[in-house]
C-alpha cells in the first residue's frame, strides 16, 4: 500500500501537470491583488444553501488539516481547467464532488470566496479489464462503500503516457490503448462527464513478499506470494538500471515494482527499514 499510494501521489501531479501547465501559474497572476489563493478539497457541497466545505492543508509543515465552510455569493465565479491556455469551463456549484482539487481565490479578509478553480477529477488503481474495441478501460478505485470498479472511455485523442519509474527524472513515453495491460497501476484525468479519460499514466504493477533468493550474478530476484490463497515463488529479473533500496537478504520483506513494459521484470526492489 505504501508503494501504491507513493504511485498514485506522482501520478496525479503529473496527470495535473500535464493538464494545466502553464495556465495554474497565469490564473495566480490573474488574481486580484488584494486576494489570497488556496489550494483545497472539496468535503462537500450544499448547493440549495451556496456552501461548500473544503479540507486545507496545513502551511506550516504540520501533518494537519483544516475543514472550512464557505457560503458562495450569486457572483462567486466557479469554473474547471481544461487544458493549457484555454478559459476555465463554467461550472455550477452542484457540478462539483467531494474529493475534488480546487483553488479558491479569496477576498483580502479571507472571508469570501471571489472564484473557485477546480481541476478534472482523478481515479486511481489497478486496470482490471480492457475492451480495446470499445475503447474502454475497468480500473479498480475506490467508492464510497469500500473498493469499486469503474469502466473509462478511452478516445482516440487522449495522451496515454508510460512510466517505469526508474527515477524521479524520468520523462513518461508516451504510447497507444494496445500498450496498456490488465494489472498497470494507472492515474486517470478524467473530463468533465466524470466517464472520459483525457490522460492516461500508467505504470508496472508491484508485488510484496518475502525475499527467497537474490542471485547477483544473473541479476534475478525470487519472492515468496500469497496467490489464489496459497504461498506461490515467483521469479523476477532486475532491469540493468533498476533502484534497490535497504538490504535484500533472504527471509526479508520486500516490495518489487515491476516494468509498464514487461511484468517479468523488476525495475525496484524496496526492503523497509526496521523499526
Amino acid at each position: 500500500m505504501l508503494w501504491q499510494n507513493r504511485i498514485a501521489l506522482t501520478t496525479a501531479l503529473v496527470a495535473a501537470w500535464m493538464l494545466t501547465g502553464t495556465l495554474w501559474a497565469d490564473k495566480k497572476k490573474e488574481a486580484p491583488v488584494d486576494a489570497s489563493t488556496v489550494t483545497a478539497r472539496v468535503k462537500s457541497v450544499d448547493a440549495a444553501k451556496s456552501t461548500l466545505t473544503v479540507l486545507i492543508a496545513s502551511k506550516n509543515g504540520e501533518k494537519r488539516v483544516e475543514e472550512k465552510t464557505f457560503t458562495l455569493r450569486p457572483q462567486t465565479r466557479i469554473g474547471w481547467i481544461v487544458g493549457k491556455g484555454q478559459e476555465p469551463k463554467p461550472a455550477k456549484l452542484s457540478e462539483l464532488q467531494p474529493g475534488d482539487q480546487i483553488t479558491l481565490h479569496l477576498s483580502a479578509d479571507g472571508k469570501e470566496v471571489e472564484a473557485v478553480d477546480a481541476l478534472p477529477p482523478t481515479l486511481h488503481g489497478a486496470i482490471r479489464a480492457i475492451a480495446a474495441d470499445r475503447r474502454t478501460i475497468t480500473v479498480g478505485g475506490k467508492g464510497k462503500d469500500g473498493p469499486a470498479d469503474y469502466e473509462v472511455i478511452v478516445p482516440a485523442e487522449a495522451k496515454i503516457l508510460l512510466s517505469d519509474g526508474l527515477s524521479k527524472n524520468e520523462a513518461p513515453k508516451e504510447g497507444k490503448l494496445t500498450d496498456l495491460s490488465e494489472g498497470l497501476f494507472v492515474s486517470v484525468a478524467l473530463g468533465l462527464d466524470r466517464k472520459t479519460a483525457q490522460v492516461v499514466h500508467a505504470q508496472g504493477p508491484s508485488v510484496s513478499g518475502t525475499v527467497r533468493g537474490f542471485d547477483t550474478g544473473t541479476r534475478t530476484l525470487t519472492i515468496q506470494v500469497k496467490q489464489d490463497g496459497q504461498l506461490v515463488e515467483k521469479t523476477y529479473r532486475l532491469a540493468a538500471n533498476a533502484r534497490i533500496e535497504g538490504d535484500v537478504t533472504p527471509g526479508e520483506l520486500a516490495q518489487v515494482r515491476l516494468s509498464v513494459h514487461d511484468s517479468t521484470t523488476a525495475v525496484a526492489v524496496i526492503v523497509p527499514k526496521k523499526k
